[in-house]
């Protein structure tokens, strides 16, 4: 049927229309064909780094990788999958995380190697390291005496993101020498990251483009840019006095400190790394092709030998995408932390930071009291929606701000008795809402106004006439404010 469908479209187009066509499908059928050799590596590899643990299959053959350009690699169940069965088993020693690399760097540093002793962790084998350094040639045993050479204090002084992003390029220059060479291949390009508005900045139409996302979400990609480049910076100071190859280029690192974003799991580390709990995190192959969703589709869990992930949902169809949970996250977060969001109107979580227009209501008196209450700023809503914070702002701004009293004494200050009674749960705040509810209304107003002259300036654009997605991403932006505010 499908090849019916395609000489019938064949006809119905130009010789060179026909010629493109013919040649995207080409190009396209080499990219998957590529691809599949390199899952296929991948899976060897996984189960070969079992095979002192066990003889199951670590990947199920119920699942298999497909890669679509919408959906990027992504796991589909290749037939039915029961309840709470487990699909993916992957050994420890193919996580990689700070103590995988420093397990790997003591194979070549006796100070990395005499550390990691020391606290009862023992550094990988050559057969990890699959071959002895000298047999590999000039580019291993550069890396040989690199690794050799690094200084044990600096390489602690890093981060998870740091070390893992600066790390993963290594593994790329490596070539073939690395143990996690068949990971690293089926990771996305920094072109494949595209979505990502920080990547955007690396021209410079994209980087007005990003000045016309809504503020919220500017801020936030000003707060990522400011991370990545504090990063940045540390690994440049870690890699000053090494050799060429071991130093690299902001374009270079952004693509390892995106893949490191995008791609980690959470997951403990030893106390003696005395690392930020936002920094104690994992990445784990082919984990890594579970797309997000708002349901519990697979559960993981992790034991001494394996990271395991099982089916949660009741059973799976052929054909089906398999899903994982990244957590309750706006499509604000979900745009800046990993390049999409989900379908419009689907994320219950997405919100709308309102508190410019709030405070604008407040007197100073009522500002000092909600700062006492520890209810001032981040006042949000939803389409369903406005948080209590929220509320209790607009309640505190209906009320005369000679009645709030301060004491003199740090974070006391008295309000009226009605304000009082529903802060504290006695009421239900009915006497406000009236008056809470016309002032919202007008502020909805307001942005949807805004949206509306921003969309209408997008769509003006000539890339966006081009198909540019960074263009019909910063519209679907303000479509989701619509939705919150209609």
């Amino acid at each position: 049927m499908f090849l019916v469908c395609l000489s019938i479209r064949l006809c119905l187009i130009s010789h060179s229309q026909r010629l493109r066509f013919i040649e995207g499908l080409f190009k396209l059928s080499l990219r998957l064909n590529f691809m599949d050799e390199k899952i296929k590596s991948l899976k060897r590899w996984i189960q070969g780094s079992a095979a002192d643990l066990f003889q199951e299959p670590c990947i199920s053959d119920g699942i298999d990788v497909h890669d679509r350009e919408d959906l990027g690699r992504h796991l589909i169940a290749s037939k039915s999958i029961e309840n709470r069965k487990v699909i993916i088993r992957i050994p420890r020693k193919c996580m990689l995380n700070y103590i995988t690399i420093l397990q790997h760097l003591a194979y070549w540093n006796p100070e990395v190697c005499f550390y990691l002793k020391g606290k009862g962790i023992s550094p990988v084998s050559a057969r990890s390291e699959e071959v002895i350094p000298s047999e590999k040639g000039d580019n291993e045993d550069t890396f040989r005496n690199m690794y050799k050479g690094l200084k044990l204090s600096k390489i602690l002084n890093l981060t998870s993101t740091q070390l893992i992003s600066w790390y993963l390029i290594m593994i790329i220059r490596r070539k073939e020498g690395s143990f996690w060479k068949h990971f690293v291949k089926v990771l996305p390009s920094l072109g494949e990251l595209q979505t990502l508005p920080i990547v955007w900045s690396l021209d410079q139409l994209g980087s007005e483009y990003i000045k016309l996302l809504p503020d919220g979400l500017f801020q936030r990609v000003e707060k990522q840019s400011k991370s990545f480049l504090k990063d940045y910076n540390k690994v440049c100071e870690f890699t000053d006095s090494l050799d060429e190859c071991m130093k690299v280029d902001s374009e270079s690192f952004l693509w390892g400190w995106l893949v490191c974003n995008t791609r980690c799991i959470y997951l403990d580390l030893p106390d003696f790394l005395n690392q930020d709990s936002k920094e104690k995190f994992t990445l784990v192959p082919y984990v890594d092709f579970l797309n997000h969703t708002l349901e519990e589709h697979c559960t993981i869990s992790v034991n001494r030998k394996f990271f395991s992930v099982s089916t949660a949902k009741s059973k799976y169809r052929p054909n089906e995408q398999l899903y994982f949970s990244y957590g309750p996250h706006t499509d604000d977060r979900l745009l800046c932390d990993y390049g999409f969001m989900l379908p419009l109107g689907e994320n219950a979580w997405n919100d709308l930071d309102i508190t410019d227009f709030i405070l604008k209501l407040l007197k100073p008196p009522q500002i000092e009291f909600l700062k006492s209450i520890n209810y001032f700023g981040d006042y949000t809503i939803t389409k369903d929606g406005m948080s209590f914070r929220t509320e209790v702002a607009l309640a505190t701004s209906q009320e005369n701000e000679s009645s709030f009293k301060s004491d003199g004494s740090i974070n006391s200050v008295s309000c009226p008795r009605r304000l009082k009674s529903f802060i504290d749960g006695y009421s239900d705040g009915r006497s406000y809402c009236v008056k809470s509810n016309k002032i919202l209304d007008n502020i909805k107003k307001e942005i949807n106004v805004t949206c509306q002259c921003r969309i209408k300036e997008v769509e003006s654009l000539p890339g966006y006439q081009k198909n540019d997605t960074r263009l019909t991403i910063v519209k679907r932006c303000y479509l989701n404010i619509q939705l919150i505010c209609n």
